[in-house]
């Protein structure tokens, strides 16, 4: 495919898209992009390419993860789906890379001679069998099991990094409010999905789960070896309706077979249309505005021998912290300014006065920060609303 690189018109016809990436709707304010470009609604599943031409089909995923433990034979051409991103934050099996992806997108792992196989619950029947293909069993032809509701899940939240979220940790949630128990289920994958469909796969997983409460087994002759797990069938004798999926083979004088229902709706909710919340501000900090100050005592209780420190930024980072160093040793914290200090200049020259004194006097400030209150004449008299001066030859009063 041909991508023009100096194109900026809207209509590129049998062409890719040059717009740069960060004006397309997922990364910037929607509404704003709507005022400039008229067809942002495409960008989802449009012509929109840049952004999205980075995501992996969850195929070619799966097969990169399987290729890291040299499995030479993969077949994952069935598995539907794409991911934005796949993050692999620790050390771990190549088993444990892949686990999450099967239980999140509902595949199964399969060893079928030497081929690893990767199979979507929602593959059609291999075969329909009844009665008469069963081997005899002494409790009858098959078996039905139904768990119990109390097992089963009435929510299910799936914790995801969103896409249109600047990739932040977030959780989707699917709920039964009509589920008589009360338990949750949930999982974490280190992927990045869009919040839209991290929903719909929340609900066809907690689906699942009910769908899955339904049981089968039953025993099948020697010949009947082509049949694998992972595989659909359908027993006449319970209706052409049901499916069910096998999920255990145990070999002996006749296969025991343990399987659970399937539904392949369930693996077919729908997704709803992605909405894009506008981009905070980047948010840069720059090194504070700060005074180390030899104040007099002022107030009961001050150590003389102890410096006083203000520091202002904006924005504030959260705190200040001041070191000391001594030659090429490591700096050593002496302060932490936990909050900025009201600082400022003054506009109009402080006029000189005796110590100790009540002058009535007017001066223009400019802060950087915060704001002057008035104080009771008892609290002044204390020490409220006392500010540090500095002077032009570097000295501090009160």
């Amino acid at each position: 495919m041909r991508l023009p690189t100096t194109c900026w018109k809207a209509g590129l016809q049998g062409r890719g898209d040059a717009r740069f990436f960060c004006s397309l709707p997922a990364h910037s304010d929607a509404g704003a992009r709507a005022d400039i470009w008229g067809d942002t609604a495409n960008w989802e599943k449009g012509h929109w390419l840049n952004g999205r031409l980075g995501r992996a089909p969850l195929g070619l995923l799966v097969t990169a993860l399987a290729d890291e433990a040299d499995f030479s034979s993969v077949e994952a051409s069935g598995l539907d789906g794409v991911v934005t991103g796949y993050a692999v934050d620790r050390p771990m099996s190549v088993r444990e890379m892949i686990d999450p992806l099967a239980d999140v997108y509902q595949f199964d792992i399969i060893e079928s001679g030497d081929v690893l196989r990767f199979q979507p619950r929602i593959a059609a029947p291999v075969m329909t069998l009844d009665a008469s293909d069963l081997a005899e069993r002494s409790e009858g032809a098959f078996t039905l099991s139904l768990k119990q509701e109390t097992d089963l899940p009435a929510a299910f939240r799936l914790g995801f990094f969103d896409e249109q979220e600047a990739f932040a940790a977030a959780v989707a949630e699917a709920r039964d409010p009509g589920a008589r128990p009360h338990r949750e289920a949930g999982a974490d994958i280190a992927a990045v999905i869009p919040a839209s469909e991290a929903e719909a796969r929340a609900r066809s997983i907690l689906a699942d789960a009910w769908v899955m409460r339904d049981g089968l087994a039953f025993s099948l002759p020697p010949s009947a070896a082509a049949l694998e797990p992972g595989d659909a069938i359908i027993l006449s004798d319970l209706g052409a309706e049901r499916l069910y999926r096998v999920t255990e083979i145990e070999d002996g004088f006749a296969r025991e077979v343990s399987l659970v229902r399937v539904a392949p709706a369930v693996y077919d909710s729908p997704v709803s249309t992605a909405s894009y919340a506008a981009s905070g501000d980047i948010i840069v900090y720059a090194a504070p505005l700060w005074e180390l100050m030899d104040l007099p005592l002022f107030r009961s209780g001050d150590d003389a021998a102890r410096p006083w420190l203000a520091a202002f930024s904006d924005p504030w980072p959260g705190g200040a912290a001041l070191y000391r160093s001594a030659g090429e040793g490591a700096p050593t914290l002496v302060g932490l300014a936990s909050s900025r200090a009201v600082m400022g200049r003054l506009k109009t020259a402080l006029p000189s006065a005796g110590a100790g004194r009540r002058i009535w006097r007017e001066l223009d400030v400019t802060l950087h920060f915060g704001t002057l209150v008035s104080k009771p004449e008892e609290d002044v008299f204390a020490g409220a609303n006392a500010f540090a001066v500095k002077a032009d030859n570097g000295s501090w009063e009160i």
